[in-house]
């Protein structure tokens, strides 16, 4: 009865609840032989005719009430209980159709809570995973930065070394801020200070100022002695390194060539 739809439900009550059987009573009557009055026969026969009549009276009226339908009496019920079940196939239905519609609301609404929880956990589990990489990254990142910084102490040690066993012979003057400039002209009375300072401002284009200069007496009388130029630090150094290719734009410089000192 779950299954079946409004028109099958009002099908199968119109054959459960068809036309009743009518029952009829036939009725039968039974013959009786009257006695003969001797004594009035006239009487008798007139009083006969009438008991006859009588009977056959009664007798209609009963086969008439007995021939009476069943059904009359039973229509109201049988009519009653059609209505009362096709209401409740009516409803079955609509409580079936209910039920479906709850089911699909319930396993969308399953889904959507199921689909953010896997998101949700799929986040958190790479946020992890992606925690651990960096933590392992950055230990090997300092492990690495430590070795390094290991290495680079020790070569510095080692040119120290070098530096002052080099600067031995030479009464252990420090020469890592000196630059060693070659062909730089001579003039009489000049001032050697105020000449380097110019050529790295002026045509090299480099903001430094030595310390100290000092001109070597030449071999070849004809060649300008070489010129020690000591600098503030290391880094001017460098900057003078850089940029000493300059000097062959110069028609005055084009000459002169500069490095570190190795004396």
């Amino acid at each position: 009865m779950a299954s079946l739809d409004t028109k099958e439900s009002h099908e199968y009550v119109e054959s459960t609840m068809g036309p009743s059987i009518t029952q009829v009573a036939e009725f039968t009557p039974v013959k009786q032989n009257r006695k003969r009055n001797h004594s009035s026969p006239v009487h008798g026969s007139a009083k006969k005719v009438k008991e006859d009549v009588a009977c056959e009276s009664s007798s209609s009226d009963k086969m008439s009430s007995l021939s009476e339908p069943v059904s009359n009496e039973l229509h109201p019920v049988n009519s009653d209980l059609k209505a009362l079940l096709s209401k409740l196939s009516t409803d079955i239905c609509a409580m079936n159709v209910s039920i479906n519609n709850r089911i699909d609301q319930l396993e969308s609404s399953i889904e959507q809570k199921l689909t953010h929880k896997f998101a949700q956990l799929l986040d958190k589990r790479v946020n992890i995973e992606l925690g651990r990489i960096k933590t392992n990254v950055q230990e090997q990142l300092d492990s690495f930065k430590e070795k390094i910084t290991e290495e680079l102490q020790e070569v510095s040690e080692k040119c120290s070394s070098v530096t002052a066993a080099a600067g031995g012979p030479s009464g252990g003057q420090d020469i890592s801020k000196n630059l060693a400039i070659r062909g730089l002209p001579y003039h009489e009375g000049e001032n050697l200070n105020s000449k380097v300072n110019s050529m790295f401002k002026d045509v090299m284009k480099c903001d430094v100022q030595v310390c100290n200069t000092q001109r070597k007496t030449s071999a070849n009388s004809s060649k300008p002695g070489v010129v020690i130029a000591t600098m503030q630090s290391q880094e001017d150094r460098q900057k003078v390194l850089k940029n000493k290719s300059k000097l062959n734009e110069s028609r005055t410089y084009s000459d002169v060539y500069i490095q570190c000192d190795q004396s």
